[in-house]
Order: C-alpha cells, then sequence, then structure tokens
C-alpha cells in the first residue's frame, strides 16, 4: 500500500486523484484525496513510478481540456496532470509514504 498527503502551497488538497503508473507504461492505480490531503494506493504498481494528479474526476484523454474543479476541490497547475511533471517513486511493495508538496 502506499499513502501519503498532497499539498499544495503547503495546504491541504481535497479531492484529488492521485494516479500512480509505472515508468515507461503498463500497471497504474489511483487513490483519492479527502479533505486532509491524505490519499491511499492499496495496489499500487511495482517499480520506478511516475504520478499525474487532476482533480475529483479521472484524467481526460490526450487532447482533451479537463473541465473545472468543482466548488471547494484544490485547483491543480496544468504541470501535474501528466506523467511528465517531475514527480516519482521507486515502489518496491509494503507500507510506503510518499508525499507531494506542489509550490
Amino acid at each position: 500500500m502506499l499513502s501519503g498527503k498532497v499539498t499544495v502551497n503547503g495546504q491541504p488538497a481535497k479531492d484529488v486523484t492521485v494516479v500512480a503508473l509505472v515508468s515507461g507504461g503498463g500497471h497504474e492505480a489511483s487513490g483519492l484525496t479527502g479533505a486532509d490531503g491524505t490519499y491511499r494506493i492499496v495496489n499500487p504498481p511495482k517499480g520506478a513510478m511516475k504520478f499525474r494528479l487532476s482533480t475529483l474526476a479521472p484524467p481526460p484523454p490526450p487532447g482533451i481540456t479537463a473541465p473545472p474543479p468543482p466548488p471547494g476541490a484544490t485547483a491543480i497547475p496544468p504541470k501535474y496532470t501528466t506523467p511528465e511533471n517531475g514527480l516519482s517513486f521507486e515502489y518496491s511493495g509494503g507500507k510506503k509514504t510518499y508525499n507531494i508538496d506542489i509550490k
């Protein structure tokens, strides 16, 4: 299991989908943040992972513009909605923590 907290400028990020992808493609898994910004991914892929973030709804397909976040949700800068954003973590199994702080 992989868990952690997502913050934007030090504040908890509410209703954010955290998607973990194995670098190079393949398996992916996701979790949703609560009001305190914490998320949990029950069965994350093992290996070098990259992350993308989106508000509440799953990320749109490539080439489709995402709708604005719902009221009360945290706005995520567009840079973080693709896996090429610099967020990465090596997961080898077991319970691990990966906190994401966006400035």
